[in-house]
């Protein structure tokens, strides 16, 4: 009986540590790219970036308005808190980067791809967003007044009481806001 015991009970730990490793190993996996030292020295000594990679770059808190970033990777970026006013996001890609509690006023979004980003109680008053995918974003609780909007994709955003300008709509579908999101 001893033996039944032991076996079963050695049989489960393993079971356990193969689970464990499966879900440990996309952890890790993802961890190992990170932001190109030098690519992030650069930005935070100059304020400026085009085509960097910095990707998964912890930026919380940074002062970066202005900085020109034009082409740069974000993607999976931590920018909480962030102060990117004016600052130029051309054609960055920022798939599931965070970008909550930033203030990105006047920032140029354009032809970026920000699917899944985080931007929660961000600050995006007068941003333009042209050939810009949205897809996925959270918008919760931000604020996007005066917001230049141009043939950008909003599919499955969240704009849960997002604060916005009455008259804010994708200028190339004509689809408003709903009142309920603002």
């Amino acid at each position: 009986m001893y033996f039944v015991t032991t076996r079963t009970t050695t049989c489960m730990r393993l079971k356990l540590l193969s689970l464990l490793a499966l879900l440990l190993f996309p952890l890790s996996s993802g961890a190992a790219h990170a932001a190109n030292p030098d690519h992030l020295k650069q930005l935070l000594e100059t304020n400026k970036c085009e085509g960097c990679d910095l990707s998964g770059a912890d930026l919380v808190g940074e002062k970066l308005q202005g900085a020109k970033l034009k082409g740069a990777n974000l993607s999976g970026a931590n920018l909480f808190a962030a102060n990117l006013d004016g600052a130029d996001l051309t054609g960055v890609k920022a798939a599931n980067s965070h970008w909550a509690t930033a203030t990105l006023q006047g920032a140029t979004l354009s032809q970026g791809v920000f699917t899944a980003a985080n931007f929660s109680d961000a600050n995006l008053n007068r941003v333009t967003a042209r050939q810009t995918n949205m897809r996925m974003a959270n918008f919760a609780k931000a604020q996007m007044r005066d917001a230049k909007i141009a043939n950008t994709d909003f599919t499955g955003a969240n704009f849960y009481k997002l604060k916005a300008s009455p008259s804010l709509r994708d200028r190339s579908s004509g689809n408003t806001i709903p009142a309920a999101w603002r």
